[in-house]
C-alpha cells in the first residue's frame, strides 16, 4: 500500500507537470520581430543604403531613422517619441521616414556609418541626398546619452527637413 500511494503521488506530479507545460506552450503567444510603429517602411539595409539613395535620381532625398530594434534607445523612439508624434501630427505613420535596422551592428557597419554617414552614435535621423550621383549627408540627428532625443528634437529635425505633416499647422 505505501508504494502504491507513491507511486501514484510520482504520476500525479508528472502529470501536473506535464499538463502545465502544454498549457503554458498553448497560451504562450508568438515571438514576432517588431517593426517599427509610425513608420511607412522598414525593409532598408545598411549595406544598400547608398544605391537606394543614388538609384532614386538627382537631388531626391531619403529620411531614414537608423537604429538597432533591441535597443532601449531605438525602441523609445519608435514607440514613445514617434508615438507622440503621430499622435499631435494626426497621422498614423511619417510617411517620409524609413527605419535602418542595424541589429547586426559589427566593426564593418560602424566604419560604414562612422565614414558614410558621420554617425558615432545610434539613433540617429539622417537626411541623405542624391548629389548629381555622390550620396550627401544633409542632416543628422543622433541620440546623445547626455542628451537624449526627445519629442521637441525630432519635430524640430523634421520642420527643418520639410517632412512634418503640414496637417499639423493650425
Amino acid at each position: 500500500m505505501k508504494y502504491y500511494r507513491r507511486t501514484v503521488a510520482f504520476f500525479a506530479v508528472i502529470f501536473g507537470f506535464t499538463t502545465m507545460t502544454l498549457l503554458y506552450n498553448i497560451f504562450t503567444p508568438p515571438t514576432v520581430q517588431a517593426q517599427p510603429l509610425y513608420i511607412a517602411r522598414s525593409n532598408l539595409e545598411i549595406e544598400n543604403l547608398e544605391n537606394y539613395v543614388l538609384s532614386l535620381g538627382n537631388s531626391n532625398r531619403v529620411y531614414v531613422l537608423i537604429g538597432q530594434s533591441d535597443d532601449a534607445n531605438t525602441v523609445y523612439l519608435t514607440e514613445t517619441v514617434l508615438h507622440n508624434l503621430a499622435n499631435h501630427a494626426n497621422v498614423e505613420e511619417f510617411s517620409n521616414l524609413d527605419y535602418v535596422n542595424v541589429s547586426n551592428l559589427n566593426d564593418q557597419i560602424r566604419l560604414l556609418l562612422n565614414n558614410t554617414y558621420h554617425l558615432t552614435q545610434l539613433p540617429a535621423f539622417v537626411s541623405l541626398q542624391n548629389d548629381n550621383g555622390t550620396l550627401r549627408v544633409t542632416s543628422t540627428l543622433q541620440w546623445d546619452d547626455q542628451q537624449p532625443i526627445d519629442t521637441s528634437d525630432v519635430q524640430e529635425w523634421m520642420e527643418i527637413n520639410n517632412i512634418w505633416p503640414s496637417s499639423s499647422a493650425r
